[in-house]
């Protein structure tokens, strides 16, 4: 709705112009409904081939799926109170990477979020608890896009 309103009052802006715009600033794309299995589903924006493959069946047989990421991070915030209850300290936040301490009586996480197509320099040490890209242990080097969460020691 929000391109189909924009293009209303595009003015004098080439249909290509706009889109081009449009495909970079819009939210319509986040809107979309994700279909449950790989059948077409009714929409009130067309459903293309790509996001047959990433359906709820899909994602909930593949163990290293979004969805499946998204339930364990969501149980490890809901056992682990320093995320709700605890305090919170920003290490660092930059367009390329966010890191931050959570801690809560004897327990301290830090959070490293690399936002980057390069891999960044950060916490070394502590043990990984839950990363988006499986890591095993907190050498210090992230991945582009990843994230991690590690419990440090307490000082």
């Amino acid at each position: 709705m929000q391109v189909k309103n924009a293009y209303k009052n595009k003015g004098k802006t080439s249909d290509d112009e706009f889109f081009a715009i449009q495909n970079f600033f819009s939210r319509d794309n986040a809107r979309r409904m994700m279909p449950w299995t790989d059948e077409p589903v009714p929409a009130w924006i067309k459903t293309d081939e790509s996001q047959l493959k990433y359906n709820v069946a899909a994602q909930e047989k593949d163990a290293d799926s979004v969805l499946n990421y998204f339930k364990r991070m969501l149980a490890f915030k809901k056992s682990n109170p320093a995320f709700s209850l605890g305090t919170y300290r920003e290490i660092s936040i930059s367009d390329d990477a966010y890191i931050y301490e959570r801690a809560y009586k004897n327990e301290t996480f830090t959070v490293v979020c690399n936002f980057k197509k390069e891999s960044v320099i950060a916490v070394k040490g502590g043990k990984v608890v839950l990363s988006n890209l499986n890591r095993a242990r907190a050498d210090g080097v992230y991945r582009p896009y990843e994230c991690a969460v590690i419990k440090t020691e307490n000082a």
